[in-house]
């Protein structure tokens, strides 16, 4: 297995010419670069992006994120692109695990055989929103990226819209990568285009490290997504239109998220069907039916229910 290479997010070696760089240390100076385009442009995913750790590895073909808040990148591809479309391959990452696919994932998956095409659809998600008029327009997407038009479906839908409809329909072809492959021998997953880690799949690939020090807990991953929600929303009313429809959407739901009444109800007549009169109501007037052999002799009193 190929090493990889850990550096950390506040490495300050970038300030050497890019000319004399190794490759790691060239990404690593786009990789800031592209940080610092997020800030000015995309203020509100500024807090979220500083908290993934950036690290360089050949595991992966492009850009990737696992579900510990960790931006894998492979060097050779970030030194092929200029820093906006750094920016955008960052920004997709971050998206997945903002808007908790590897968690979504796990309630929508049912063999993860198909686990890329979650990912395809979780892709489609994010990228009509990365194109909903902002300033990166004129770069546009890589073209291997999917969006929904690409595949025929509507946009502003959710990723487990887009997942049912690819299912429904003959896109779902093992020979284009849209369908996941997973190693039999050592589980690992195939990694075509549409592979952006287990932030997006929740399906950890042998070479992906255990969580460290730089892993955010879950009550904090929780706060970062709704520090990020409630930014998204300041800088829409501040420049109103700068913020994706989709994302806004997104933030709504993150500070006001509304419980499904019929997933409730459903709970609410489970618990009743379970419940029989009297359980949990204690009397003194009568005494137990059932006999009590724990108790010595049977002489300590017990009352009925």
């Amino acid at each position: 297995m190929t090493p990889h290479h850990d550096h950390q997010p506040n490495d300050d070696r970038n300030d050497r010419n890019d000319d004399t760089a190794t490759p790691e240390q060239a990404a690593q100076t786009r990789l800031r670069a592209a940080r610092y385009w997020i800030a000015s442009h995309c203020p509100y995913y500024t807090t979220a992006l500083y908290r993934c750790a950036l690290r360089t590895t050949e595991h992966t073909h492009t850009v990737a994120i696992d579900r510990h808040w960790r931006i894998w990148v492979n060097p050779a591809h970030i030194n092929t692109l200029t820093v906006t479309q750094t920016a955008i391959e960052l920004m997709h990452v971050l998206n997945h695990v903002l808007r908790s696919h590897h968690q979504r994932a796990r309630h929508t998956i049912t063999d993860p055989l198909l686990a890329l095409t979650w990912n395809v659809a979780a892709d489609c998600e994010i990228n009509d929103d990365l194109l909903d008029g902002l300033p990166w327009t004129e770069t546009g997407l890589p073209e291997h990226w999917p969006t929904p038009w690409h595949l025929g479906c509507d946009d502003r839908q959710t990723a487990e819209t887009y997942y049912r409809e690819l299912l429904d329909s003959s896109s779902v072809d093992p020979d284009s990568g849209i369908v996941a492959r997973v190693e039999p021998l050592h589980g690992d997953v195939r990694r075509p285009h549409s592979d952006c880690g287990s932030g997006a799949t929740g399906i950890t690939p042998n070479w992906e490290p255990p969580p460290d020090t730089h892993t955010p807990s879950e009550l904090e991953a929780r706060l970062l997504r709704r520090r990020t929600a409630q930014a998204a929303l300041d800088h829409d009313n501040n420049h109103p239109g700068s913020v994706p429809d989709g994302l806004i959407r997104w933030a709504h739901n993150q500070l006001h998220p509304q419980a499904d009444w019929r997933q409730a109800l459903a709970t609410a007549l489970r618990q009743a069907a379970h419940h029989r009169s009297g359980d949990a109501d204690y009397t003194w007037t009568r005494p137990p039916r059932r006999p009590n052999p724990t108790t010595p002799n049977g002489k300590i009193l017990r009352p009925a229910t």
